[in-house]
């Protein structure tokens, strides 16, 4: 399952977007990065400990927009192929 950390009102809401659009299965792992004690398990995927971060299996991403990139090569574009879409 694909883990997305982030706050309420982050640039990971954009990501968050995108696996509701596409249907992906995530888990959003809430992250207050004004907490005094930083959280362990965004340390562990981002040592910069800034958001949004993304892990999928392997694969460990960091940036709002090279992650919305990174879901939609791998599980398929959000938008129809433009050859069939109708249009000429």
């Amino acid at each position: 399952m694909i883990t997305v950390f982030g706050g309420q009102t982050s640039r990971s809401l954009r990501v968050v977007w995108l696996m509701e659009e596409m249907g992906l299965p995530y888990r959003l792992q809430q992250v207050d990065m004004l907490s005094a004690t930083p959280d362990a398990a965004l340390l562990a995927v981002n040592p910069a400990y800034y958001i949004p971060a993304m892990q999928d299996g392997d694969v460990t991403m960091v940036e709002s927009i090279a992650i919305m990139e990174y879901l939609m090569a791998r599980y398929g574009p959000l938008w129809p192929d433009a050859a069939g879409a109708g249009g000429g």
